[in-house]
């Protein structure tokens, strides 16, 4: 197993591998090519033997300059349970800290426990405080629904 930075030959591997992590939003492919074009020091990807195990993006915040954002985390549903959600966290962190941030944090669907146990185990784990800073909603226009996260915070 490796985790090395991704770079734009990577969309549609990344791509093919978000549409079959759910609950994983899947975006279009120019969005990949900015993550990866604009901040592949942040985004990662994990192989073993050539194929995609798991993924974590994020950037720094402009608007907050302490604060890094992680985007998106997924692990393959076969390689779940092997601690590999905390070796992205992990070199997500680093990144993060490399960059002169203090926080990272993140938004989380209400219904997503494994999403949820993944960064609070994370926190727990490396004795840093996670907190909540409240509910963020907004419009889906297509779906003509309300979604709603939670932000979260860990202290790094």
């Amino acid at each position: 197993m490796q985790i090395r930075n991704c770079n734009e030959d990577d969309i549609q591997a990344i791509r093919h591998f978000v549409s079959l992590c759910k609950p994983l939003g899947l975006h279009t492919g120019y969005t990949y090519w900015i993550l990866f074009h604009h901040y592949a020091e942040s985004c990662f990807l994990m192989e073993e033997n050539g194929t995609t195990i798991g993924y974590i993006s994020g950037m720094k915040s402009d608007t907050f300059k302490d604060v890094f954002f992680v985007w998106q985390i997924g692990v393959a549903q076969e390689f779940r349970g092997h601690g590999y959600a905390y070796l992205l966290l992990q070199e997500e962190v680093e990144a993060a800290k490399r960059m002169g941030c203090t926080t990272i944090q993140f938004t989380i669907e209400s219904d997503n426990k494994a999403s949820f146990n993944t960064f609070s185990g994370f926190a727990k784990r490396n004795n840093l405080k996670m907190s909540s800073l409240g509910e963020m909603n907004y419009p889906h226009s297509i779906r003509q629904t309300i979604e709603q996260e939670t932000i979260y915070e860990i202290a790094i």
